[in-house]
């Protein structure tokens, strides 16, 4: 198999198996609701889940792809001139195809009672957080505060990612970084916006909640949370740790899946 094959095939099994169980998670924890056993998700549970498959996914994703499984990444990466375009909107397709599979396995997995309750694990507004009802709209100031929260989790992932993952002096021990720090998002803001840090964790469920009878939702009202703060948090931690962290004179090898750092 081909080099940028093998790394598209990498990038959409990780993000396959991150949404997965990252969603999976979510409505099991909402299926012990349903049941009438709790009256709320597990937030411990559902922050290991995405943070120890987030860091297992890039174990075996990092020396075939480099190891994004984020498109707000591979798209950072081709900002920095480290991928090029071709490599980046082949691994940005791979990576959302996979989270769209992963969302088909937990829309046919569970109960429509479940999905229903858990909105298929996807990451959305909480609006009463932010000052709302649940059964409005979201203000632009809310979809401001939301982004604002997305940017700032996904600029310290991806600083986890630059440092152990891209920079040729650190540790090849992506996984070990990047899977605790977005598990600390979760601790901080799954209430909140949900911590999703990757426009393909919201894209991979998203896209099935209108397939669920009965779910009364306005799945993309808030979809600008879950695109823009990523993609601004991803690229300005990019920046920041290429020009601020790394050395001008450090070479700055092409992250190119066809040649993986080492």
């Amino acid at each position: 198999m081909q080099p940028y094959l093998r790394a598209c095939l990498a990038e959409f099994l990780g993000t396959l198996a991150v949404v997965f169980v990252g969603a999976g998670t979510v409505c099991a924890g909402y299926q012990a609701i349903v049941a009438g056993q709790t009256s709320q998700p597990n937030l411990i549970a559902v922050a290991l889940a995405h943070g120890l498959m987030l860091a297992a996914a890039l174990a075996f994703t990092q020396h075939q792809s480099g190891g994004y499984l984020n498109p707000a990444i591979s798209l950072t990466l081709w900002v920095l001139n480290r991928l090029d375009g071709w490599q980046a909107a082949r691994l940005i397709a791979a990576q959302l195809a996979g989270a769209g599979l992963g969302g088909l396995g937990v829309r046919l997995l569970f109960t429509e009672d479940v999905l229903r309750e858990a909105r298929l694990g996807t990451p959305h507004l909480n609006l009463p957080a932010f000052g709302g009802a649940d059964s409005h709209l979201p203000t632009f100031g809310m979809l401001l505060s939301g982004i604002g929260v997305e940017f700032m989790l996904t600029w310290i992932v991806t600083l986890a990612v630059f440092g152990t993952g891209i920079d040729p002096r650190g540790p090849r021990l992506n996984g070990l970084a990047a899977g605790p720090a977005w598990g600390a998002g979760i601790f901080f803001a799954y209430f909140l916006t949900g911590a999703a840090t990757n426009p393909a964790r919201w894209f991979g469920t998203v896209i099935w909640e209108k397939s669920v009878p009965g779910l009364q939702t306005t799945a993309f009202a808030d979809h600008a949370v879950y695109w823009i703060g990523p993609v601004l948090g991803a690229l300005a931690a990019g920046c920041v740790y290429s020009y601020g962290l790394m050395s001008a004179t450090e070479p700055r090898p092409s992250a190119s899946p066809d040649k993986p750092s080492s």
